[in-house]
């Protein structure tokens, strides 16, 4: 059985799909007229003789420009579902992980969340719910972070863009080292890291800060 899911993303769409004929799980990622962007890959050598696939757009956070998708399926030859996240080219940035050990092997049923690249809505920024039925038959959802991590399903309350214009002081601050402080608040279960692009005429200069 031929299982397939697809998730677009700013022209361009990615496809998952189980091929039954060499138990394997791939994808593949095409622009939106139809030209190849990332070939076909596997993405699970091993996938057993039957599967199912879900797929879903996600973004880092609100102010990046780097769109996401996250790939799922049923990996029959453990009973597990699994979830791998990658980029627009094809790049990998989650390797796969198990989602939910033991599943049901009978009723394989799972669908995910994210980003809906039309209305630019989505879960918290970052983050996918997979919904799926467990080993006793119940149905579920878990949510996740890109990295993988569970999330509990909270947001940040808000999210801030700092930007610096410092072009005018671009000779100043190359001929020598300089410290430029940042007052940055947050409540101690929203934090995250925080990280700072300094745009010169040239290059960018980019630092991050972990609280």
């Amino acid at each position: 059985t031929v299982q397939v899911a697809t998730t677009a993303f700013l022209g361009k769409f990615a496809i998952v799909y189980f091929n039954s004929a060499y138990n394997v799980t791939k994808m593949g990622i095409y622009s939106s007229s139809g030209s190849t962007i990332y070939a076909p890959s596997i993405i699970d050598a091993n996938a057993g003789t039957d599967s199912r696939v879900a797929a879903a757009s996600l973004r880092k956070d609100p102010y990046s420009n780097d769109e996401l998708f996250v790939a799922s399926w049923f990996d029959l030859s453990s009973s597990d579902i699994k979830a791998a996240v990658f980029n627009w080219s094809g790049s990998q940035i989650t390797a796969p992980f198990t989602v939910e050990s033991n599943a049901n092997s009978t009723n394989k049923l799972i669908d995910l969340a994210g980003l809906n690249p039309l209305t630019n809505v989505s879960l918290c920024p970052g983050t996918f719910a997979l919904g799926f039925t467990n080993y006793s038959g119940t149905s579920r959802f878990k949510t996740f972070y890109y990295d993988g991590t569970e999330s509990d399903g909270s947001c940040p309350s808000t999210w801030v863009n700092i930007s610096l214009d410092l072009n005018s002081w671009e000779n100043y601050l190359r001929n020598s080292v300089h410290t430029i402080k940042l007052n940055v608040s947050c409540l101690a279960s929203t934090c995250g890291n925080v990280t700072i692009d300094v745009y010169f005429q040239n290059s960018t200069e980019t630092g991050t800060i972990t609280p």
